[in-house]
């Protein structure tokens, strides 16, 4: 897969309502966009038919939505419906992870990269560590060394693995010569949603950042 540029804006807290009044508080970068179909998109008969029928797992459908993360250069999935024609469309974090290790494995300095299971309210990361003989290591270990962490030192690193992948990231160390790469949901879904908002099939496309309880049917809102 090709990954393409990212220029990142800052972060931009919206509030969503769901339509279905279901309480889930989330951390600002929960990676799930609310998207609007137009009614001419392909995706509007089969989002018709999945929805009156309550199926997440339309074949069509589920093609579409891969097709358009193809698209956009982030796998996504079908997660949620909502009133209106809205949908709420959420980052395979899983695959994401994976594609982000494959993708740092093919720098010179790097000697394995590993996708790392999510942990808290945390998705998953990537395990690097770095050739040994590497300008990078040596980079990393002097930063290990400072007590530091997170280390200015390891900044053009997180930079160039950022700038190769297209991926917002941050780095923990771990080790003289392994640390751990963070994806920043926060960046990576307000970037995503505005990548979905120049699709012509997308009317409108806004972060899920935060849903909320609401007191009753009388209160609820679509997406």
């Amino acid at each position: 897969m090709q990954w393409p540029r990212y220029l990142f804006a800052g972060f931009i807290l919206l509030l969503a309502i769901s339509p279905f009044g279901t309480a889930q508080t989330g951390p600002p970068g929960v990676p799930e966009v609310i998207v609007k179909f137009s009614s001419k998109s392909k995706a509007a008969k089969p989002l018709a038919r999945a929805a009156a029928e309550g199926n997440l797992s339309d074949p069509e459908l589920k093609s579409y939505v891969d097709s358009l993360g193809q698209k956009v250069g982030i796998p996504l999935e079908l997660k949620q419906f909502g009133s209106g024609g809205n949908v709420v469309l959420a980052i395979r974090q899983n695959e994401l992870a994976a594609d982000l290790a494959k993708r740092v494995r093919t720098l010179p300095s790097v000697k394995s990269a590993s996708p790392a299971a999510a942990q808290g309210r945390n998705g998953p990361s990537v395990i690097v560590e770095f050739a040994p003989e590497s300008e990078d290591s040596r980079t990393l270990a002097q930063a290990a060394a400072s007590g530091r962490d997170p280390s200015p030192d390891l900044r053009p690193t997180v930079e160039k693995l950022r700038q190769e992948s297209g991926i917002p990231l941050s780095a923990q160390i771990k080790s003289p010569s392994r640390m751990q790469l963070t994806l920043d949901w926060g960046a990576l879904t307000s970037d995503l949603a505005k990548r979905l908002s120049a699709c012509p099939d997308v009317e409108y496309a806004q972060p899920n950042f935060t849903r909320r309880t609401m007191p009753g049917p009388s209160s609820e809102r679509p997406l």
